[in-house]
């Protein structure tokens, strides 16, 4: 991907606004293994001033966009915001980052990289943020009721008949009639 790569020597010294619309095959391959993505829907943007201070690279942004995927309890389309700062700074490799193996509370591998020669590949680093800002149970929206687990209906649109409305019921009501001798 040609716009998030850059040489050094192209860097002035006003420093490098990036502009850049990420193509729908890397969002989809940054989301892979993720259930339902729907290409069509999803749309990302990098937004970045990169600047230099010697041999290191400085990377100040924002990643915005947004995921289309399924939602974890009804299966219905679940649009999530994919906007998160962007903070790097990249070293030669010679001088080298900080080892986060070496005290991982001391430094944060997200935040140091490296480069080698001339050239400086951001792919992997938006591959990264748009990874971590997809939660985990990525929801269509926050009172999503889900599937019925008797009929299977979507209990969004369509009341249930098969068990009593189960977010109206308290957690241990059933636990009301349990007598211990």
């Amino acid at each position: 991907m040609e716009k998030l790569q850059f040489r050094l020597r192209d860097i002035p010294d006003s420093g490098l606004d990036l502009q850049v619309a990420l193509p729908v095959e890397m969002i989809v391959a940054a989301l892979e293994g993720a259930e339902g993505v729907d290409p069509t829907a999803s749309t990302a943007r990098l937004t970045a001033q990169v600047s230099k201070v010697r041999d290191n690279v400085f990377v100040h942004g924002e990643l915005g966009g947004v995921a289309t995927m399924a939602c974890v309890r009804c299966l219905e389309p679940a649009h999530v915001n994919l906007t998160t700062p962007l903070n790097l700074t990249f070293m030669p490799e010679a001088v080298g980052a900080p080892d986060p193996d070496a005290d991982e509370l001391a430094t944060s591998d997200a935040e140091f990289a490296t480069y080698q020669g001339d050239e400086i590949d951001l792919t992997e680093l938006v591959r990264e943020q748009i990874v971590l800002a997809v939660p985990i149970a990525p929801l269509c929206r926050e009172e999503c009721r889900g599937l019925c687990p008797v009929c299977g209906k979507n209990r969004n649109t369509t009341p249930c008949e098969c068990r009593p409305a189960a977010a109206d019921e308290h957690p241990f009501a059933a636990l009301q009639g349990l007598k211990i001798p």
